[in-house]
């Protein structure tokens, strides 16, 4: 009832006035005013298309295979030659991690890796490119059974300044009566969020996109089928991540002849 609003107090819900947004609006804008820090990817293209700074929610979208973890990779450890940086892989465990971060930072072929048969030159280039990568401020946690909760509260511990969440359909959720996995989700997209507001926290959370459609054309060969390239709607049931999304990255490998 009316009488219930009457008696909030005012102090607990402090307004910004528009006077006051303007002058601090003015003050961000002046020569001198140190910009927020941003992360840089080393994709040119990203960095321009893209300012990622902390307080961001971005996407990285694919379908299996199509390479999202390893730009995750690519990702957290550029990062993390500034800050602080959390990868929480709820699919992958931490030596297949470590056997990828060496191919991406150290540059082993991930072929010679994963049969055992380093070569000499291999060792020679693990040795020299160790200690710089080694300096890197990154952790691993490979716990499958996480929520989003439990993530964000880690991440506070920790001070991660990024953190990547590998990937998002994995992230436990709580049973609810009549809820529907697309209510689930939207739960564990909205605590993402508010996290990554409230700590100033960039959090990158990967997703795979839902089974590509496709199209048929007609060639001297006969008639071929190909996949179209991923929108929005791919996100399926995990559209709420994609509305929260302050950017939202998606993966595309296209067919050999395009």
């Amino acid at each position: 009832d009316i009488d219930t609003f009457i008696s909030y107090e005012p102090a607990v819900y402090k307004p910004f006035v528009l006077n006051d947004l303007l002058i601090e609006f003015s003050e961000r804008q002046s020569p001198d005013h140190q910009q927020k820090p941003r992360f840089r990817t080393g994709l040119s293209k990203i960095d321009h298309l893209a300012k990622i700074t902390g307080g961001k929610f971005c996407l990285i979208g694919g379908r299996p295979s199509d390479g999202k973890t390893a730009l995750a990779i690519q990702l957290a450890l550029n990062f993390a030659k500034s800050s602080p940086v959390g990868i929480f892989s709820l699919e992958t465990d931490a030596e297949t991690l470590t056997d990828r971060f060496v191919t991406h930072s150290i540059g082993i072929d991930y072929e010679h890796i994963v049969d055992q048969r380093l070569t000499d030159a291999d060792w020679v280039t693990f040795a020299d490119r160790v200690p710089e990568v080694a300096r890197r401020n990154l952790m691993v946690f490979d716990e499958s059974r996480l929520n989003a909760d439990e993530i964000a509260a880690i991440a506070t511990a920790y001070g991660f300044k990024a953190i990547f969440i590998d990937y998002g359909q994995l992230i436990e959720t709580d049973s609810e009566k009549n809820a529907t996995r697309a209510d689930l989700l939207r739960k564990v997209s909205w605590t993402l969020k508010r996290f990554a507001l409230a700590s100033d926290t960039l959090v990158v959370l990967l997703l795979q996109l839902k089974e590509p459609k496709t199209y048929t054309i007609k060639t001297d060969m006969g008639t071929i089928t190909k996949r179209k390239p991923p929108t929005m709607d791919d996100f399926g049931e995990s559209s709420q991540f994609a509305k929260d999304a302050d950017i939202a990255l998606m993966l595309y490998r296209p067919d050999r002849d395009e």
